[in-house]
């Protein structure tokens, strides 16, 4: 759990414009990095890095093309 709380404190410079962008950053990256953990542990590096870069492409690439 303290990995997945650094995991999501990792990821709050890029949310200056949201509210409460440390809360935002932890708990929804803080699942994601328990969700991440979880594969990792279970299915090994390549499966979490594979898994963490699918999810960054559909954050980045493919929502924007249905908003």
């Amino acid at each position: 759990l303290v990995a997945a709380y650094l995991f999501g404190l990792a990821h709050v410079s890029g949310l200056s414009n949201v509210a409460h962008p440390v809360l935002r950053a932890v708990t929804i990256n803080g699942i994601a990095g328990v969700v991440l953990g979880s594969i990792y542990w279970w299915r090994g590096l390549e499966l979490g890095i594979l898994t963490h870069m699918v999810a960054i492409a559909t954050v980045y690439i493919v929502v924007p093309l249905f908003l």
